[in-house]
């Protein structure tokens, strides 16, 4: 089930609770690009989350992404 597999990442990699995890993918957010990189604006929709928590989220998301490039760069 591929929203579950969102769900179950989201948890891992950005340290999200399940509860916040399933409020994103069933708000359509599936990868962790789109947690980093939507328009704030449209992330700020998002009436069951605090902008508090959008920010760290959206935070989180940036810095594992950039982290995996690093290490992926490093691997060349």
């Amino acid at each position: 089930m591929p929203d579950e597999s969102a769900a179950d990442m989201f948890v891992r990699t950005l340290g999200a609770t399940r509860a916040v995890a399933q409020i994103l993918v069933a708000e359509g957010f599936t990868t962790l690009e789109e947690v980093a990189y939507v328009p704030e604006d449209e992330f700020m929709e998002v009436k069951q989350l605090k902008p508090a928590l959008i920010a760290a989220l959206r935070q989180r998301a940036k810095t594992y992404l950039l982290n995996q490039a690093l290490g992926s760069e490093g691997k060349l």
